[in-house]
């Protein structure tokens, strides 16, 4: 997932006054998740267990209520369990080909595994007030051109893009869009 995503979470949370923990193993993400309004942030690249004993340290012993996973990376889904409280919630939205949970996450601690991919049209309707009453944004990083997708491509597997990466097809259709009010 891109830290766009990440960091729409991160508002939305925000928006619905829930205290949020950023957990991240870049540089890049760790800095976006600050400065989208996280009220911890904890480095993932530190042990488990330190990542865990942090999580417990700001929810009175207890862990996260609730977990949202949308990295591939193998130990994360793993790690969204183990942060989460007992009986607790995670959500996993990232697509690895493998979701690797140890089995004392779901049968010891009975944590609650939930996929999710698209909501209802309900759903979107409350996610679009949201946006509306809270300016919730999207930090886009623009490549130019088709013939920028394999550069975009690399720039995002190479986990340092701090946005949502996009393709401008047409830029006078964008320029005719900011001046109808749009912003990019």
């Amino acid at each position: 997932m891109s830290f766009s995503d990440w960091t729409q979470g991160v508002q939305f949370a925000k928006a619905l006054g829930l205290k949020v923990i950023g957990i991240d193993a870049r540089d890049e993400g760790l800095s976006l998740t600050k400065e989208f309004g996280a009220d911890v942030i904890i480095d993932a690249r530190k042990d488990k267990a330190e990542v865990v004993k942090q999580v417990h340290a700001v929810t009175d012993g207890q862990g996260a209520d609730s977990t949202v996973c949308i990295s591939d990376a193998p130990p994360a889904a793993g790690l969204a369990c183990a942060v989460t409280k007992m009986h607790g919630v995670m959500v996993q939205i990232a697509q690895p080909d493998v979701i690797e949970i140890p089995f004392q996450e779901i049968i010891l601690r009975d944590i609650k595994i939930h996929g999710s991919l698209i909501c209802s049209g309900e759903e979107s309707r409350r996610m679009l007030e949201v946006i509306a009453r809270h300016g919730i944004t999207a930090r886009t990083v623009p490549f130019k051109g088709l013939e920028k997708i394999e550069e975009l491509v690399e720039t995002v597997h190479g986990g340092k893009i701090q946005g949502k990466a996009v393709i401008v097809v047409d830029e006078e259709q964008i320029e005719h869009e900011k001046k109808l009010g749009a912003k990019f």
